[in-house]
């Protein structure tokens, strides 16, 4: 499955999706920065396989505002296709609202979605300071396993 990624602070409303693609994007919010965004996924070819997979990591008092519609089409028969949302937040005054929707117009398909926003588990960061870390290194540490698709 080809790798495609996604500039999230340059989305376009509409995104025609192109069978067998994974297409990948990544938000860093920092300061007072805010990321609003809302795209639709559209799938028209048929038997098509993909995967959306967006994460955001919020310091601060940044923001992000995910609305992603995965709308296939009529005709897009056996479709397969999964939009995922993760958000970490880190700053005490960080925010994130996702809305992932599915708008389904034909009826042999596969659709899916699923959204996060949660904190570092302090448990992991309990253990890894306890072999010695930083709680800087350890929450960079964490922060980067996040971030990896």
């Amino acid at each position: 499955m080809k790798v495609v990624n996604l500039d999230l602070t340059k989305m376009p409303g509409s995104i025609l999706v192109k069978p067998n693609i994974r297409l990948v994007g990544k938000y860093i919010g920092k300061g007072s920065s805010v990321l609003k965004t809302a795209s639709v996924f559209n799938f028209k070819a048929s038997q098509s396989i993909s995967r959306i997979d967006i994460r955001a990591v919020l310091y601060d008092q940044s923001s992000f505002d995910f609305d992603g519609i995965l709308r296939i089409e009529k005709g897009a028969i056996e479709t397969d296709t999964y939009l995922s949302v993760k958000c970490l937040l880190i700053g005490k005054e960080s925010k994130a609202k996702v809305v992932p929707s599915l708008e389904i117009l034909e009826s042999s398909v596969k659709a899916g979605h699923g959204a996060t926003i949660g904190y570092l588990n302090p448990v992991e960061l309990f253990y890894l300071e306890s072999r010695g870390l930083s709680r800087d290194k350890a929450q960079s540490l964490l922060i980067n396993a996040f971030l990896k698709f």
